[in-house]
């Protein structure tokens, strides 16, 4: 289980989602966190958020790199890439393309930060799950355990782990409407997969049928024998090479 785009603005709901999911029985997740989100105040300006992340990892929760702004900033918009950049994102595939060198000081100058916060990661998801080749070779090359795609988790080393994630997309009606369908076709085809892979966003269980659906199959996945786990340790029991 992992809970994407945490910045100050976003705590309350990451909060609130983590007490939902420790009712269901759900007591570990993988928190994806952003640095500078939007290229606003660095997340570590907020000493009540950096308490709380440092009081989470220390519950056994685990911190991801998330990208560095999880936007694209003024990055070109060439237009082979309108559907990555414009409809599957809303201009946040801030890896996609982005120069192998410019993503390696955006690294480094996160886990500096991450660092100074007593934070720990060894994973990094790029916005979306959308990098380059060479951007992917530049995560490991920083030192990272792993990095992951919608499809698989990736592991140093050159490993694959199949792992298809459900997520929804909230942000219109008509992708709430899709999202429901989709994951529910997807669910019927993962349910009995050695891994359960379900990622959330800061506003997903706000919608009341979005929030049942996920309810419903967490319940189900926990009642087939899934343990929670992160994405550290589901690398450790199935990323050997």
């Amino acid at each position: 289980m992992s809970l994407h785009d945490v910045h100050t603005g976003s705590e309350q709901r990451i909060r609130k989602q983590i007490s939902v999911l420790q009712g269901l029985g759900v007591e570990k997740t993988s928190l994806l966190a952003i640095p500078r989100y939007h290229g606003g105040a660095a997340l570590e300006e907020s000493a009540g958020t950096a308490g709380w992340l440092r009081e989470v990892q220390e519950a056994g929760h685990e911190m991801v790199l998330h990208g560095y702004y999880h936007l694209r900033m003024e990055q070109p918009d060439p237009p082979e890439n309108f559907f990555w950049t414009k409809f599957y994102t809303a201009g946040e595939a801030e890896f996609l393309d982005l120069p192998p060198e410019l993503a390696a000081e955006r690294i480094a100058d996160g886990l500096r930060r991450f660092a100074g916060m007593g934070l720990k990661p060894k994973g990094f998801i790029a916005p979306g799950w959308l990098m380059s080749a060479a951007v992917e070779q530049v995560i490991f090359q920083a030192g990272f355990l792993y990095t992951n795609t919608v499809g698989d988790i990736r592991v140093s080393g050159g490993r694959r782990i199949a792992a298809r994630s459900l997520c929804w997309s909230v942000r219109a009606a008509w992708r709430r409407v899709a999202s429901l369908g989709w994951n529910a076709l997807l669910w019927l085809r993962l349910s009995n997969a050695p891994i359960v892979r379900l990622s959330l966003h800061p506003a997903d269980l706000e919608h009341e049928p979005i929030r049942r659906q996920i309810v419903r199959i967490v319940e189900a996945a926990l009642r087939g024998g899934c343990q929670p786990m992160t994405y550290s340790e589901c690398v450790e029991r199935y990323g050997q090479v």
